[in-house]
């Protein structure tokens, strides 16, 4: 996930738990990158600034899916 030190102090009071959100993740693929969307609930928020983290939760095929993004 490629964020910068601006978008991270903007973006903090964005969301909160409850709130759907789109995550674009850059997938490196041996000298292929592709850049894949995870659309979830965010489900919680831990720490504060540039070591905060939040865990979002889908779906996906009838099983759940949660990844935690820093």
């Amino acid at each position: 996930m490629l964020i910068n030190t601006h978008s991270i102090h903007s973006m903090a009071a964005a969301f909160r738990p409850g709130d759907t959100v789109d995550v674009n993740v850059k997938i490196q693929e041996g000298n292929n990158s592709r850049i894949q969307t995870f659309t979830g609930v965010v489900i919680a928020r831990k720490g504060a600034g540039v070591r905060e983290t939040f865990v979002v939760r889908k779906v996906s095929f009838g099983t759940g899916v949660e990844r935690r993004f820093p």
